[in-house]
């Protein structure tokens, strides 16, 4: 494929609107949700714990499939489970510096190329190896906050059960498409991915990238020692796909949606003094805008999400608009790192593959 070829194909990628699944019911539910938990919050005086809570408010809607109840329910819970598990981990490490810096990178290595190689069960464990990639980087990062990892672990835990129960209550059939089809039967998670132990396969190829460019993120970061280093290989998690046009159209959504999301953050919240319940309603608005268009348009969901991050760690302590240049600079970099690892070791093309099968 030509360079213009790929240029163009990236381009119209990034411009792609899916309007059949764009959906308004259950995110809205989730958003008001998301409003009470960030309230109770900030009422109780525990506004650090808004943190992990506020994460699961938004991971565990993402997970939201065409399945009928009761295996909607289960699926979202083995995904809340599997990001417990990446929270957990991460912030036992972030306990020591020493840690993070050595094992904490060998444990970036393994976890990237597990929730890489994950993919390859289905679009169910796709993203379940995403979000608990991302919640990996981030609470091995160390946000600003003194809620400990077994704590972060149990109040995101909390937070996702809830939402859990709020999408249950509503009853919302998600719009089927190719990034939340409804199960069929077939072999089980850990016979489809036995049978994909090859070199050959693509999400064998994947996970090697993704351990890769996640562990020179992780390193980066560390080196650079910016605020919230984890936001490089947080980035680095969400935008890797096991195809190089694919992940090259992420990139370039996530770059765009970013820019315009530090824009909102400065003209609406930039301004002092902002109250906590006003972050608040701002953190409901970012789960909704993610929630309503993650699967329609992947652009405008990176607004929400940055919103929400900015809202969130603002609940924290942090200052609003202190910290946005650290992290539009490490979205470059993850950029950068993501779309340099993508030509590392490709997946074979079809056609290929089939003549050598």
């Amino acid at each position: 494929m030509g360079v213009t070829s790929h240029l163009r194909q990236v381009v119209a990628g990034v411009a792609t609107f899916e309007y059949e699944m764009l959906t308004w019911r259950m995110p809205a539910a989730v958003a008001t949700s998301a409003l009470g938990l960030m309230i109770v919050c900030v009422w109780s005086g525990h506004s650090a714990q808004a943190v992990p809570v506020g994460i699961a408010a938004f991971f565990v809607p993402l997970a939201t499939t065409a399945e009928r109840l009761p295996r909607r329910i289960l699926t979202q819970l083995w995904v809340l489970a599997w990001v417990m598990l990446g929270t957990l981990t991460g912030g036992l490490l972030s306990s020591d510096a020493t840690l993070v810096t050595t094992v904490g990178v060998l444990v970036a290595g393994a976890f990237g190329f597990g929730c890489g190689f994950a993919g390859g069960a289905g679009p169910n464990a796709r993203l379940a190896g995403v979000l608990t990639l991302v919640a990996f980087a981030i609470f091995m990062g160390a946000p600003d906050t003194p809620v400990g990892a077994f704590e972060s672990c149990a109040l995101l835990g909390l937070g996702g059960v809830i939402q859990i129960v709020v999408i249950a209550l509503v009853g919302v059939r998600v719009a089927t498409s190719r990034a939340g089809e409804p199960a069929s039967a077939g072999p089980g998670v850990v016979r489809r991915l036995r049978e994909r132990l090859t070199t050959r396969d693509d999400f064998v190829r994947h996970g090697t990238r993704l351990a890769l460019s996640f562990m020179v993120a992780t390193i980066i970061g560390q080196w650079l020692s910016w605020p919230h280093e984890y936001w490089i290989p947080m980035t680095v998690a969400w935008v890797s796909l096991p195809d190089a046009t694919g992940t090259a159209t992420r990139v370039a959504s996530r770059m765009l949606g970013t820019l315009i999301g530090i824009a909102v953050v400065a003209v609406v919240l930039g301004r002092s003094p902002v109250s906590q319940y006003e972050v608040a309603v701002a953190i409901s608005v970012g789960v909704f805008v993610v929630v309503a268009f993650f699967r329609a348009q992947y652009a405008v969901a990176v607004v929400g999400v940055t919103v929400l991050a900015a809202s969130l760690l603002s609940l924290a302590g942090e200052s609003l608009g202190v910290t946005e240049i650290f992290r539009l600079i490490d979205t470059l970099i993850a950029a950068v790192l993501t779309v340099a690892f993508s030509f590392f070791w490709r997946s074979i093309p079809a056609e290929i593959a089939s003549e050598s099968a």
